[in-house]
């Protein structure tokens, strides 16, 4: 899965040759980690580049500063729980369905990752919003993630909005509902009623296109 993710995120922004992937790949390998190690906030440049043995110039060479190249580690785990979630989505369901439980599998199974509780820490939350909502990387994974949903039924005329400010839409709330632990604080199928009741007609027409 791991090799996987690399490569979707080098799709993402391709790499001009195999050495700058290569060290693009250790050093957000090494930012993670490090990141885990110490917490978001108190990680330095000096620390990443120490742990991906290269120089401080190097990291700077690749990323400009450390909120673009947190957006990067935010990017490369968002695609993994995405990748991870899109496996699990039955595209035979009724759009109405198809919406609540694409969210929902999304949902749970980035609740349930170990990188995704570390940004929603109290420490790491405020520099993760501020990073997500600059992040050109993170909206393509989003929007990688809802294409394959969305497009039938847009094509089906059932979209209130166009692709692009349905997805918008729904990466914001997104990530406000992962901010709201309790939302899906073991009541799964209380959090489906309230998807059925809300998210549903704010993104979908209805079927009898009134």
């Amino acid at each position: 899965m791991v090799e996987a993710v690399r490569f979707e995120l080098d799709e993402l922004e391709p790499p001009q040759n195999d050495r700058e992937a290569r060290t693009r790949r250790l050093i957000v390998d090494a930012a993670r980690l490090t990141f885990e190690r110490v917490g978001i906030r108190r990680a330095t440049m000096d620390d990443i580049a120490g742990a991906a043995g290269v120089s401080r110039k190097t990291v700077y060479n690749y990323y400009e500063n450390k909120p673009r190249l947190i957006g990067e580690v935010i990017a490369a785990e968002s695609l993994r729980v995405a990748l991870a979630a899109q496996a699990q989505i039955d595209l035979s369901l009724p759009a109405e369905e198809l919406l609540v439980e694409a969210k929902m599998i999304w949902l749970v199974t980035a609740r349930d990752n170990r990188w995704v509780r570390l940004l929603l820490t109290p420490e790491a939350l405020e520099i993760s919003a501020q990073t997500l909502e600059q992040s050109d990387r993170v909206r393509s994974v989003m929007r990688r993630f809802w294409e394959p949903i969305l497009e039938p039924i847009e094509a089906a005329g059932r979209l209130r909005a166009d692709l692009d400010e349905t997805v918008e839409w729904l990466s914001l709330q997104h990530f406000v509902l992962l901010s709201r632990p309790s939302f899906l604080a073991g009541d799964d199928e209380r959090a489906r009623r309230l998807l059925r009741t809300f998210l549903v007609p704010a993104v979908l027409r209805p079927a009898d296109g009134s």
